[in-house]
């Protein structure tokens, strides 16, 4: 058992290694040290919210996760797997069981919801069939619109996403992330520039995958209320480092509340 390996496993008895490990990472951009010394983990179907001023490194930490974003120190296990050492095809398959929900949806316009979420498949299969709906196989089609329906988009499945509502395109990107079959999911503030209702569902659907399939999920959202609803753990940033590691049911709303107030300024 390696070095990061212990680290995250620590004093536990059984010595079970959470889906999602981070130790003592820290990340400068030139000479501004963005965070340090930042430990965290997520659990097999939890749902963990980070939370922090703009600046603060939040989403530069789901960055490094996928190492697109290089630490300068620090260890990040996916499942006992110590990603920092990865090179090549070897760290392409370990970010391919990584579903990331970016904040710019980054759907091809021209193309139906359904040939977007097949997209999802690229990491498992190759050739035009996970590009176009017309040309996928009936049983990689059925799986597309499986995930399409846990969305609420079954409808506007062979709809052009530039005729989606910016929810709607919301909802494809998750399915399409869906269609990945990850085994871990990164969001990147799910619910910006949605209104309250689309974003609530949105959060909603997320918080339901970690519960329904046993994924952990790790969201940075700038909503009070979606973070203290659709969470199980609720992390801040503050000063580059770790501030506080609360469940979201204990979290007191006036700590979190200055957090978010910190955001907005």
């Amino acid at each position: 058992m390696n070095e990061a390996v212990l680290n995250c496993v620590g004093s536990a008895i059984d010595q079970v290694v959470p889906p999602l490990c981070i130790r003592n990472l820290a990340v400068s951009f030139g000479a501004k040290r963005i965070f340090s010394g930042v430990d965290l983990e997520v659990a097999e179907g939890e749902a963990v919210a980070l939370i922090g001023a703009n600046g603060s490194g939040k989403s530069t930490i789901l960055r490094c996760i996928v190492r697109l974003v290089e630490p300068i120190e620090g260890s990040i296990l996916i499942r006992g797997q110590d990603v920092l050492s990865l090179q090549g095809e070897r760290l392409k398959v370990a970010r391919s069981g990584v579903g990331f929900v970016f904040q710019k949806h980054n759907l091809v316009p021209r193309l139906s919801a359904l040939s977007n979420v097949l997209h999802g498949a690229q990491a498992r299969a190759r050739g035009p069939g996970v590009w176009f709906q017309s040309l996928a196989s009936s049983q990689m089609r059925d799986e597309a619109l499986t995930w399409l329906d846990a969305v609420g988009l079954l409808p506007q499945a062979l709809q052009r996403v530039d005729s989606l509502s910016g929810g709607q395109s919301q909802r494809v990107a998750i399915a399409r992330m869906l269609m990945q079959r990850p085994k871990l999911v990164l969001v990147d503030e799910p619910d910006a520039s949605l209104d309250p209702k689309t974003g609530r569902e949105v959060m909603e659907l997320l918080h339901r995958l970690a519960k329904a399939e046993g994924v952990p999920i790790l969201i940075v959202s700038h909503r009070l209320e979606h973070v203290k609803s659709y969470s199980d753990r609720i992390i801040g940033l503050a000063g580059g480092h770790v501030a506080f590691n609360l469940a979201s049911a204990a979290a007191d709303p006036a700590l979190l509340r200055g957090f978010f107030e910190d955001a907005k300024s």
